[in-house]
């Protein structure tokens, strides 16, 4: 299987950087500033999937499944910090969609370090001001081009050889058992 592109993780980067300017000019008639920018939010995420997928099979696949969650989430008219939360649980599930063979334990530690990281970053540049938010998207989707940094395929193992995360959420799980 194919990695996730970091190159094209950064051109989403700056073209949802770039987006920012026009949506939020004339998006803010129609749904007001912080409304704009929560749409924007919901609205690239999908398309993220789709331009960061390691192939157009997998990118779909996501595609489909965030592009139907974004657009019920979108039918409530979210907050912007209500969408930014939604944003990242769609990118988790179109991530656990397009990249199957990962394990469940290091791909739930893997999103929830990138969405703590993106989501912090996004709330410190944040301003309510068109270039800060501009650069508070561009960071938000920069921390999540990371993804394909450190999410690879599950490499081929022997049936003797563990994953050290799934073993530590199994004594996790153990442990809140007894």
């Amino acid at each position: 299987m194919k990695r996730a592109s970091f190159g094209r993780g950064l051109g989403f980067a700056v073209l949802a950087g770039m987006l920012t300017f026009p949506v939020q000019l004339f998006g803010s008639l129609v749904f007001g500033y912080d409304g704009s920018l929560a749409r924007l939010l919901l609205g690239l995420s999908p398309l993220s999937l789709l331009f960061c997928a390691p192939s157009w099979r997998a990118g779909i696949s996501g595609t489909l499944l965030s592009g139907a969650l974004a657009c019920g989430v979108l039918l409530a008219n979210p907050s912007l910090d209500v969408a930014l939360l939604g944003a990242l649980v769609i990118l988790g599930l179109g991530r656990a969609v397009a990249y199957p063979t990962r394990s469940f334990a290091r791909a739930l530690a893997l999103e929830l370090t990138l969405g703590l990281l993106s989501a912090a970053l996004f709330a410190s540049l944040s301003d309510g001001h068109l270039v800060g938010d501009a650069f508070a998207i561009w960071s938000f989707w920069l921390m999540q081009s990371a993804f394909a940094l450190v999410a690879r395929a599950a490499p081929a193992r022997d049936v003797a050889a563990h994953d050290r995360f799934e073993d530590a959420a199994a004594q996790a799980y153990r442990l809140m058992q007894s």
